[in-house]
């Protein structure tokens, strides 16, 4: 690895020992070489320690005690040297382009904010790749806040460690995958990749995504915080609250393995918490134009 890569890989993970491996198999085996690998480990109590020592070498594995995965990645952070920051969960994986998609779209759309790719879920085995990615294809937007907005997987997102830095990292309160959205959705650049897919998506009942108490937690935290003025000014209030809404109705509706029991708890929240004019549903507006762009543009 470089002194200075261009990709800093964070792998925030809490009691993965079942699946890390796997995880950093998917980097090490990446086309693309120019970067450097970080764990952050939660506390974990199961042998994830164990399973990350074989890879001791080659990745810096960094440990705190259990504090959450806001904390993890901003402890991942802190040690960075990348110029984006490409994310990972600690159970998903990446196909072997991955990190050179991004690049690819990075250099065709003048260094964006932000770069988020699409994913394929699986429940138990992942699914069978083709041996070469199809044409990159995506939008590019002047930012998030000016896209179409929608949630996007922590694991196919790459950031500018520069923007990440000025929004102040990640929440160590609950929906912290969201909030940063928040935090940095009005910085120049925004890419959505169509194609190819970038990211193997693990679905299973155990990320802690899938438990009320974070659900309700997670949306309590976005709008008090959105409430109070914490993610900026008038510039972009409607878009942050329409998102927020967004979020807390899919939060509450939603866990990470799919199944439907809606979350009683979580509506409660947004009902009593949200501002009444962003638990309307919101108008139709016009979809913001993209810049569309493809592997010869």
């Amino acid at each position: 690895m470089s002194d200075m890569p261009f990709f800093s890989v964070v792998i925030p993970s809490y009691n993965r020992g079942e699946f890390i491996a796997a995880t950093i198999d998917s980097v090490l085996a990446q086309d693309y070489s120019d970067c450097e690998i970080i764990v952050a480990d939660d506390g974990s109590t199961d042998g994830t320690l164990e399973a990350l020592a074989r890879y001791s070498d080659r990745i810096r594995i960094d440990t705190q005690p259990n504090a959450g995965p806001g904390a993890a990645r901003n402890l991942a952070l802190r040690h960075a040297t990348g110029r984006y920051v490409a994310f990972l969960d600690s159970d998903d994986l990446w196909p072997t382009w991955t990190l050179s998609t991004y690049k690819a779209a990075i250099e065709a759309a003048d260094s964006p904010s932000i770069v988020s790719g699409p994913w394929q879920p699986f429940p138990a085995t992942p699914p069978a790749l083709p041996t070469a990615p199809p044409p990159l294809e995506f939008k590019a937007y002047a930012s998030f806040f000016r896209s179409p907005l929608g949630w996007h997987l922590p694991s196919a997102t790459a950031m500018r460690r520069d923007m990440l830095t000025a929004g102040g990292g990640f929440t160590t309160a609950a929906c912290e995958d969201v909030d940063i959205w928040l935090r940095i959705g009005g910085f120049p650049g925004f890419v959505v990749l169509s194609s190819p897919v970038c990211c193997l998506y693990r679905t299973h009942s155990g990320g802690i995504s899938a438990t009320s108490a974070y659900r309700f937690n997670g949306i309590r935290h976005l709008i008090r915080t959105e409430a109070a003025g914490g993610y900026g000014g008038a510039a972009d209030r409607d878009t942050r609250r329409r998102y927020v809404a967004q979020a807390a109705r899919a939060a509450a509706g939603a866990r990470r393995d799919g199944s439907p029991p809606r979350d009683t708890a979580a509506q409660v929240a947004v009902r009593r918490d949200l501002p009444r004019h962003a638990r309307r549903r919101a108008p139709r507006r016009r979809r913001p134009a993209g810049r569309a762009g493809s592997a010869g543009a």
